[in-house]
């Protein structure tokens, strides 16, 4: 996912001209891109330097150069990769004669593997594939990632106890992630009749289960039960206190979450008997942060699905993939 990152670092200024420059600013953008455009730093990939947040003195160097250097923090342009993400529009590059396969994306070196008894991939094939192990080495031009071929993923539940209300200064940045989410919606309304055929096709395949289930939570007590109430990402950022999740199995692709209603410090002698589900105790923002990442996410990986196979006769030529895919389905 392309997201927007602050790193900081120092600059060699080897023309003495700089030192005295008034446009520095610009001067280290330039520099910056030459040394970080498209390369791998800090465990992300830069696509393009936006600007220079803050700068330091330029100190001399203590010899006899007439060098000087500077140290900037600076926001940039990235694309990040997480375990689990689906890496689309990988090539395959070569098949290995012991199921080993390498491919290559746009920003990436992909290594992995296919079962020997289902050789369903060829040379030259176009496929997703889920990372599961993400290393950007320092100055390279591409992310080297371990993945496992395009299967179903079954994410355990996750209930999230809000420790903190959002403050007013955290706000403006969730409502920005919120108008990439509301973006890539809008995109869907405006798709050809071709690509919303698309769009269908992988929505419904990447739900990982043979059949549409519903959200049922349930706590070992008898005497205890979750009170449920649906709400939207809008109503989901207003909470104060309480519970919440976003259920493992709803289709991610819909606005439904859940608050449940209870706090932890009102549960008393009840909580070592719902024990058995993961509880986080987190921040509002770290909450919803981390679930309208994840649903960005997912309308980013369908976008890109149905953008890399936007027609039926595309979709086709891959049908070994995706009939692995619903095999592999609970």
């Amino acid at each position: 996912m392309i997201v927007k990152k602050i790193l900081e670092t120092y600059l060699d200024l080897e023309i003495p001209e700089y030192i005295f420059a008034s446009n520095i600013d610009d001067i280290c953008i330039q520099l910056l891109t030459k040394k970080f455009g498209n390369k791998c730093y800090k465990s992300c990939y830069i696509l393009k330097i936006n600007k220079i947040i803050r700068s330091s003195r330029r100190y001399m160097s203590e010899s006899l150069s007439g060098n000087s250097s500077i140290c900037v923090l600076f926001e940039v342009d990235a694309i990040v990769y997480q375990e689990g993400d689906i890496i689309n529009n990988c090539k395959i590059t070569k098949i290995e004669p012991n199921g080993k396969i390498y491919a290559e994306s746009q920003y990436a070196n992909i290594q992995t593997n296919q079962d020997q008894s289902l050789p369903i991939f060829k040379e030259e094939y176009i496929i997703p594939v889920i990372a599961t192990n993400i290393r950007n080495f320092p100055s390279k031009d591409k992310i080297s990632i371990s993945a496992i071929p395009f299967m179903p993923m079954f994410p355990q539940l996750i209930i999230y106890s809000v420790k903190t209300p959002l403050e007013e200064q955290q706000i403006p940045q969730l409502e920005n992630m919120l108008k990439m989410v509301n973006d890539e919606l809008n995109k869907i309304k405006k798709l050809s009749a071709p690509e919303l055929k698309s769009y269908n096709f992988f929505k419904t395949l990447i739900y990982p289960f043979k059949k549409e289930k519903q959200f049922k939570l349930d706590s070992k007590s008898k005497d205890f039960k979750f009170n449920k109430k649906q709400i939207s990402i809008k109503e989901f950022m207003t909470i104060k206190e309480g519970l919440l999740c976003r259920p493992t199995e709803l289709p991610k692709h819909m606005d439904q979450f859940y608050y449940l209603g209870n706090k932890i410090d009102k549960m008393g002698d009840q909580f070592d008997k719902i024990n058995n589900l993961i509880i986080l105790e987190e921040s509002m923002f770290n909450i919803a942060y981390k679930i309208l990442t994840d649903y960005l996410r997912h309308l980013i990986t369908l976008r890109e699905l149905y953008e890399n196979y936007p027609n039926i006769d595309i979709i086709g030529k891959y049908t070994d993939v995706w009939k692995m895919y619903n095999m592999l389905k609970k």
